[in-house]
């Protein structure tokens, strides 16, 4: 197990520029979407950012397995490492998944953060009909709930035990 271990702090390294670079594009977005939202007096834009975002963080894992694989196959350091090809696949995938998760954290709060700010705007998520069927209240009462359990952990408020 120590190999594996040693493998996935090698894929950290190897993919952690292009990590950062993802990163920075989330964080990006996260603040452009304010700033359009003020500029265009519309307080929906976020929601529409957040939703983009975890549309494209869908796809983290695919490009960092395949860039890390790129890496390897251009430097060739697989033919020089004693371990199984499938070692070095899972560590690979072990990298993705972490990194996978620290973007939907980022995400999570950024979440959190937007469903506080389109409660505090003029327009009612409740009433906006995406389609005939389905309602943005579910997602509304989603992102509420959400909301309600993150206070409860980072604050320890029970008031929306009721």
């Amino acid at each position: 197990m120590n190999s594996l271990v040693g493998l996935v702090k090698k894929d950290l390294m190897i993919s952690r520029f292009l990590f950062i670079v993802w990163f920075a594009i989330n964080i990006l977005f996260m603040i452009g979407s304010f700033f359009l939202s003020k500029y265009m007096h519309e307080p929906m834009v976020p929601i529409g950012i957040f939703i983009m975002l975890l549309v494209l963080n869908t796809m983290l894992i695919p490009v960092l397995v395949s860039a890390s694989l790129r890496v390897e196959g251009k430097t060739q350091l697989w033919l020089y490492n004693p371990q199984s090809s499938t070692k070095l696949l899972l560590s690979k995938i072990i990298t993705a998944i972490s990194y996978q998760v620290i973007s939907l954290l980022l995400l999570f709060i950024y979440g959190y953060i937007v469903f506080k700010f389109s409660i505090s705007s003029t327009i009612n998520l409740d009433s906006i009909l995406i389609n005939e069927s389905f309602s943005v209240s579910i997602f509304s009462y989603g992102f509420r709930f959400i909301s309600n359990i993150l206070d409860y952990v980072l604050l320890g408020d029970l008031s929306f035990i009721r």
